[in-house]
Parts: C-alpha cells; structure tokens; sequence
C-alpha cells in the first residue's frame, strides 16, 4: 500500500505538495524555515527577559542528535544507537562542528 503523505511535507502551516520519493520530498527547500525562526525568537526573548526558553539546550541536542542518527542510519543502511557517543566513527566526524557530540550526554 503506498503512503497516503509521501511528498506533504508540512510548511509554515501550510502543506508542501511534492512528488516524494524513497530519498525524501521532492523538493528539500520546500522544507520550510518558520519553525527555526520561531526557535530563535524565542531564544533571543528568554535571553532579553531572564526567563528558560522554551526548549533548552539540552532538548535542542536530542532534536539534533536524532536527525544527525538519521541521516546516519540511511548512509549506512543499518540502525544507529543511541547517544550517539557510542559511536567512534561519529566522535571524529563531530571534531568538524565544534564537538558537538562529545557534550552531555543525552539520557
């Protein structure tokens, strides 16, 4: 049975309509922005205000750290565990982005 959403990808609201396909949506940039800008916004207000943003540092990481097991997992064609610290191969790809992965621990 074939996916009923393959190729809708959500944006802005609004859906993106799309060919899809096994790699993802047809079209990447149809992937919108809005969620990041709001992301930030709120980032810049708790910093102005003193208040915890909604979604800290270490939630952002989770959020990264499962896109980045993702995109891992299909070069790879098997499951990736997590955190991804487990992983060595990831540990010297990360020195790249700024140690991203050799931060806390997500648990």
């Amino acid at each position: 049975m074939a996916n009923p959403t393959r190729g809708r990808e959500k944006r802005g609201g609004k859906r993106a309509e799309g060919k899809g396909g096994p790699g993802g949506p047809a079209d990447p940039a149809a992937i919108g922005h809005h969620g990041h800008a709001r992301q930030f916004a709120d980032v810049l207000e708790a910093i102005r205000t003193g208040r915890k943003p909604l979604i800290d540092g270490y939630e952002g990481r989770r959020a990264v750290e499962a896109i980045l097991a993702i995109y891992l997992s299909a070069e790879r064609g098997q499951p990736v565990r997590l955190p991804l610290t487990a992983d060595p191969q990831l540990q010297v790809r990360a020195v790249g982005v700024g140690n991203f992965v050799r931060s806390r621990t997500c648990q």
